[in-house]
C-alpha cells in the first residue's frame, strides 16, 4: 500500500509537528556583507533579532511541550485501499470506528480523513485497542463516521425509528413562565423563520391532544388541556414536514442531526435546521442553551451557548467535508 503524507498545502493544520526555527520567523538574521560604515548599527540589530528569536523559538517549544499532538500524529498513516478509497492506519493498524460496530475508517476524501485524524490528535494522548480509539471521548467526525455507518446506515437510528418520540421531548415546544418565555422566543426567530419557509410553525405541545397523533411512545405521559385544536393540526404539519426534511438529508447530514440532538438530551428542530443550513452555529447554540432559561445563570447560559456553538460547527464541518456540501447561511435575526 502507498503511504500519503499528512501535510498538505491546505492551511497549517492545529497538530501539526513541525517546529519553526528562529530562522523561520526572523531571515534577515542569515549573514550579510555589510560595509564598516554600517557595522556597528547592523550587529546592534542582529543582536535584538537574535534575542527576540531566541524568546519566540521558546515560546513555540513550550506551546508544543505541553501538547501531546506531535506525537499522537506520528502514529496515523493514511494508506491507499481497494475501491478508489483511502483508509487510517493507527500503530500500523487499520483504525476502525468505537461508535457502534467496527467499521473501517475508509473515504474517499483524503483531505476528510486529515481532519479526522488531525480532530483525533486534539483530543489528546489516545488509548488505543485493536485499531479502536478507546479514550479519550470526543466529539468528532470519528464519532460522527461511527453513529453513521452503524445506525444512519441501517436506518435504526432514533430518528428514523421514532421520530415523533424525540419531536415531544423537544423543549423547544414547551411553554414556561411568561418571562422567560420572552426570553426565549427571540431566540427561536432562527428556527422559526426556517419552519415558516416549509409551511410549518412552533406549536405549544400544552394545547396539542396527542391522542391525535400517531407514534406516541406508550411510555409517554403528559397532561395538556387539549383545548387547542389548531394547535394539534400544526403540530402533526410539523411533524409532516420535518419527517420529508430528513428523509431528504444525506446520510452525513442525518448522523450530524441525530448526534446533535441526542446530546442536548432532544433537539431535533434545532439540531435539522443548522445542519441544513437553516440557521447559523450560533443561533444552535443560543437556541439550545435558552431552552435551560431560569435554570442557570445568564453567565452560565452565555458560556453553554458558546459550548454548543463549538458543536456544531464540528458537526457542520464534518458534513461539508465528508459530502461536500458547504452551506453557511448568515443569522435571520
Amino acid at each position: 500500500m502507498r503511504a500519503s503524507g499528512l501535510n498538505t498545502n491546505n492551511r497549517q493544520p492545529p497538530c501539526n509537528p513541525r517546529l519553526k526555527t528562529g530562522h523561520d520567523y526572523y531571515p534577515s538574521m542569515v549573514k550579510k556583507t555589510t560595509s564598516k560604515k554600517n557595522s556597528t548599527r547592523v550587529i546592534r540589530a542582529k543582536t535584538k533579532r537574535a534575542k527576540a528569536a531566541k524568546i519566540s523559538a521558546k515560546k513555540v517549544a513550550v506551546k508544543k511541550s505541553n501538547s501531546l499532538s506531535s506525537l499522537t500524529l506520528r502514529r496515523f498513516k493514511i494508506v491507499d485501499v481497494p475501491q478508489n478509497l483511502f483508509g487510517v492506519e493507527i500503530d500500523g493498524k487499520p483504525l476502525v470506528t468505537s461508535l457502534g460496530g467496527r467499521h473501517s475508517v475508509h473515504h474517499s476524501s483524503l483531505r476528510f480523513l486529515e481532519h479526522l485524524v488531525h480532530e483525533l490528535c486534539e483530543r489528546g494522548k489516545l488509548v488505543v485497542k485493536d485499531g479502536e480509539i478507546e479514550s479519550p471521548k470526543g466529539f468528532d467526525s470519528y464519532s460522527l463516521l461511527g453513529l453513521q455507518r452503524e445506525w444512519i446506515a441501517s436506518e435504526t437510528d432514533n430518528f428514523s425509528q421514532g421520530f415523533v418520540g424525540e419531536l415531544i421531548c423537544d423543549r423547544t415546544l414547551e411553554r414556561p413562565s411568561l418571562p422567560i418565555y420572552l426570553q426565549q422566543h427571540g431566540a427561536y426567530t432562527a428556527a422559526e423563520h426556517w419552519l415558516s419557509t416549509l409551511g410549518a410553525r412552533l406549536v405549544d405541545l400544552d394545547l396539542v391532544d396527542l391522542n391525535k397523533v400517531e407514534g406516541v411512545p406508550d411510555s409517554y405521559t403528559r397532561f395538556s388541556n387539549n383545548m387547542g385544536n389548531e394547535d394539534t393540526q400544526d403540530f402533526l404539519e410539523l411533524v409532516r414536514v420535518l419527517t420529508d426534511v430528513f428523509k431528504q438529508m444525506s446520510p452525513q447530514q442525518k448522523a450530524a442531526a441525530v448526534y446533535l440532538s441526542n446530546i442536548t438530551h432532544s433537539s431535533p428542530i434545532f439540531s435539522m435546521c443548522v445542519i441544513v443550513g437553516g440557521c447559523t452555529t450560533a443561533d444552535y447554540g443560543l437556541g439550545i442553551a435558552v431552552r435551560s432559561a431560569g435554570e442557570i445563570s445568564a453567565r452560565a447560559l452565555t458560556k453553554y451557548s458558546k459550548q454548543m456553538e463549538e458543536i456544531a460547527a464540528k458537526a457542520v464541518r464534518f458534513v461539508e467535508l465528508a459530502s461536500g456540501e458547504i452551506n453557511r447561511p448568515t443569522s435571520n435575526k
